[in-house]
């Protein structure tokens, strides 16, 4: 279960680690208040060093934390999951950097976990991540593949993703 703050203005519940509220964009730290617009829309979309995509093509998509905007999901193979540091470059083949999301302050290793698709299956395994990857609050062994499934809750530390799968070619079973 998270820790949650409710917003002042709309008593919408938000993570303890945010600033501003993900609904109406006041304060949670008494003082300036962020109106919520296109640009900050897309400044909270998750930077993706592989092709972006407005729509997934593939209907993946992730929630993640409280955040009521979908994320679309593109994975071709693999897709690792983790945070940048400042300056810091992804490195080789698809990332999810998950920086904005204060994925630092929640536990998120640099390189956490990876998704992989085979065919339509989707699996996840972590990569001996310091503070363990969760799915359906199970923990799991670092190395070792598991199935995802659509609403599948996954936990990279304490940052919680919940998945959907709507894509005729991905396996939701």
């Amino acid at each position: 279960m998270y820790r949650v703050k409710n917003c002042i203005r709309c008593n919408y519940p938000n993570s303890i680690y945010i600033d501003n509220c993900v609904k109406c964009g006041a304060s949670l730290n008494k003082g300036k208040t962020l109106r919520l617009d296109d640009t900050w829309f897309a400044a909270a979309i998750p930077h993706i060093t592989h092709a972006p995509v407005s729509k997934s093509e593939q209907g993946i998509y992730f929630f993640i934390d409280e955040n009521v905007v979908p994320v679309p999901v593109s994975i071709d193979k693999n897709l690792v999951l983790g945070r940048l540091d400042k300056g810091e470059a992804a490195g080789r083949g698809p990332f999810m950097d998950l920086s904005w999301s204060y994925a630092h302050k929640l536990g998120v290793s640099r390189r956490h976990a990876v998704i992989t698709r085979n065919g339509s299956a989707l699996k996840i395994r972590d990569l001996n991540s310091t503070n363990g990857t969760y799915l359906n609050e199970e923990r799991l062994v670092a190395g070792r593949f598991y199935d995802l499934h659509h609403e599948d809750y996954i936990h990279l530390g304490r940052l919680q993703i919940q998945i959907h799968i709507d894509a005729v070619g991905v396996s939701a079973e």
